[in-house]
């Protein structure tokens, strides 16, 4: 493994002429600290001779954000166009049969490389693959003369999902070991901070963001697999959920299971997954998005594989039947947010009340 070391010399600013512009200053400074850069390549206790830097920013450098103000505010632009680039798009498809599965993405993915090449976005086709629950190598797709062939898993947003084989299978495995890794390494560096003696609420308040957020990130996708693969696929995610549990409380790892439920006041895991797919999903109905229409839409086929199954049960108990709709969300406008923060609330009668919003005292 190589490792690249670069030495950035922080400059001193030399200004001539009359006096600068902020944004002017700003260009004439990363201009000089980007100048005569030196870096050294390690290799197995081996380094190489100084090289200079000809051009590119190391990953991760604050000089990229200073670069691209300039680039949007304070640079003058000439051209018409500029590089767009599009991370981890997917697209997907439904159907009774593989045969009407192809045709919709054959469909789509035409409809995306059309627009693609309107805005100028050329698609990397080695990254390009198709997924199917049931995998064979001799499945592919071919879309204005570019052939997209079939892989056995992809990474996406974190999580590892896998094609069963050829064998009439309805699901996609979904692998979430290094999902759960990531929340035991992060109970682990909140189990750290404790010897500061940070208030029991605030040290809480952050578990249930830094881990909490996490975890629940990934729930909704776990809707479908309660029921058919617990020991391959909760497994990893119930262990690291114990240690959310026990990083939360303080408690050791010897405290039984049910006992930490009691303590934390956490639901059992199962529990956890269709609470939070149920409010994902109304949450998507409100807001207007694919996936509620969808759940609007779906006419209760599948039920057992679908994660949609498991929400329409937790509504049908706890949802009154003369509740039929989501309303849609709807923004309030920044004018009346502000007024709201402007209000000064009081805590006498009626008559006062009036008495001071006559005077202009109580609403802005």
């Amino acid at each position: 493994r190589c490792v690249r070391l670069e030495h950035l010399h922080p400059p001193r600013p030399q200004f001539s002429g009359n006096e600068l512009e902020p944004a002017d200053t700003c260009i004439l400074l990363i201009d000089q600290w980007l100048t005569k850069r030196i870096f050294h390549v390690c290799h197995r206790k081996n380094i190489t001779e100084p090289h200079y830097q000809e051009n590119g920013i190391p990953q991760g450098s604050s000089i990229s954000v200073l670069l691209w103000i300039i680039y949007i505010y304070d640079a003058p632009i000439e051209t018409v166009n500029s590089n767009v680039y599009v991370d981890d798009t997917t697209q997907w498809a439904t159907d009774s049969t593989k045969w009407e599965v192809k045709n919709q993405l054959r469909a789509e993915s035409s409809k995306l490389q059309s627009w693609c090449t309107a805005n100028h976005i050329k698609i990397q086709w080695l990254k390009t693959h198709l997924l199917f629950n049931e995998h064979a190598h001799r499945d592919q797709i071919t879309v204005n003369e570019h052939k997209i062939k079939t892989t056995d898993t992809i990474k996406y947003l974190g999580a590892t999902l896998r094609a069963n084989d050829e064998n009439h299978h309805s699901t996609i495995k979904i692998d979430l070991k290094e999902v759960a890794k990531d929340i035991k390494t992060r109970c682990k560096l909140m189990r750290g901070l404790r010897k500061y003696g940070i208030p029991v609420s605030t040290f809480q308040k952050i578990c249930r963001g830094f881990i909490g957020g996490k975890l629940n990130y990934y729930l909704p996708w776990l809707a479908a697999e309660i029921h058919q693969t617990m020991k391959t696929t909760l497994n990893p995610m119930e262990i690291a959920y114990r240690d959310y549990m026990r990083t939360y409380t303080g408690c050791f790892p010897s405290t039984p299971i049910p006992l930490l439920h009691a303590i934390s006041r956490f639901p059992l895991l199962k529990d956890r997954i269709i609470t939070e797919t149920t409010m994902t999903v109304l949450s998507a109905q409100a807001n207007g998005t694919l996936l509620g229409s969808e759940y609007a839409a779906w006419n209760g086929d599948g039920d057992g594989w679908t994660p949609l199954g498991e929400v329409w049960k937790a509504l049908k108990e706890r949802v009154p039947d003369t509740y039929d709709a989501v309303h849609t969300r709807t923004d309030i406008p920044a004018r009346i947010l502000e007024g709201l923060y402007k209000v000064k609330y009081h805590s006498s009668n009626r008559e006062k009340a009036i008495k001071k919003h006559k005077k202009g005292k109580l609403l802005p």
